[in-house]
């Protein structure tokens, strides 16, 4: 079923609800604007509504090796017990032939992994699972939490990797090549984790769950395998919703209008950015060889 951004302005109420029991299909056929669609807009300081709207509204699926690392590595941190059930590791080499097509048909509705990718999964968790504070906030508490809640007329969502309920804590899990502090931490800007983790603080606490840590499990997904766990300072999630209500406040805009600006930001000419290296004085070039 189609799904259109102009509905995260809805004709009835806005929800502002809590539900851990959603289903990740009910969430994603829900409405409401959510994170990444929003930071999919995001690129150098400047907001290109037009990639927003794209991210909202395609409804292709996430595929590759890389994106069932991750959906694995959730499962195992947060639900193993689904582990067993909900999983099935293929082991028969290329993925083709009546072999791999009876193996899709007797797993249907399963996480299908390769062996090499699930045996990664499980060697790259080993050393998150092996932190003691991180099995103390997840001795208790609810995966995969669908939050509602609402910006001006806009409906919002998001789904919660984790809210702990023996800590009063709220997760969320990244894999990196580089987890050590500085790469890290470009990287946590870059990709807008700021501006994501203020996003679903905001949610919460419009349902009174005004938690008292928002962290991240960050876990190398190459060897060596490594993990440690970062809190994310209030101030850098105060300046993240900031950020987040300048932007929702244009895509709220765009929605009432049906106007969603591209590269050129409205206009049929941009300013080139040239990158700084490419304009550097060079030794005069012997063209005559």
């Amino acid at each position: 079923m189609p799904r259109y951004i102009r509905d995260v302005i809805p004709e009835t109420t806005v929800k502002v609800n809590v539900d851990p029991s959603m289903s990740r299909d009910a969430y994603l056929s829900s409405s409401g604007l959510n994170a990444s669609s929003i930071c999919a807009g995001v690129e150098k300081g400047n907001f290109y509504p037009l990639h927003t709207r794209h991210a909202y509204e395609d409804e292709s699926d996430s595929v590759g090796d890389h994106f069932d690392f991750g959906t694995l590595g959730h499962m195992i941190c947060f639900e193993p017990e689904r582990v067993k059930s909900d999983v099935a590791v293929w082991d028969g080499g290329r993925r083709a032939g009546k072999a791999w097509t009876e193996f899709q048909e007797d797993n249907d509705g399963k996480l299908i992994i390769k062996q090499d990718t699930y045996a990664d999964a499980m060697a790259a968790l080993m050393p998150l699972i092996g932190l003691q504070e991180f099995r103390e906030h997840t001795a208790k508490g609810a995966a995969e939490v669908a939050v509602f809640g609402q910006y001006k007329d806009m409906q919002l969502r998001g789904q919660l990797d984790w809210i702990s309920e023996t800590k009063g804590s709220h997760w969320d899990l990244k894999t990196s090549r580089d987890i050590r502090p500085e790469p890290f931490g470009r990287q946590f800007f870059s990709l807008h984790y700021d501006m994501k983790m203020a996003f679903y603080r905001e949610l919460l606490r419009q349902n009174g769950l005004d938690l008292r840590e928002h962290c991240i499990a960050a876990i190398r997904n190459k060897a060596p395998w490594d993990a440690v766990l970062y809190r994310i300072p209030d101030e850098v999630l105060d300046r993240g919703w900031d950020k987040m209500r300048e932007i929702m406040d244009v895509v709220q805009q765009c929605v009432e209008h049906d106007l969603w600006p591209g590269a050129g930001l409205g206009d049929a000419y941009a300013d080139l950015v040239i990158p700084y290296y490419a304009m550097e004085e060079q030794d005069q070039l012997d063209w005559s060889s």
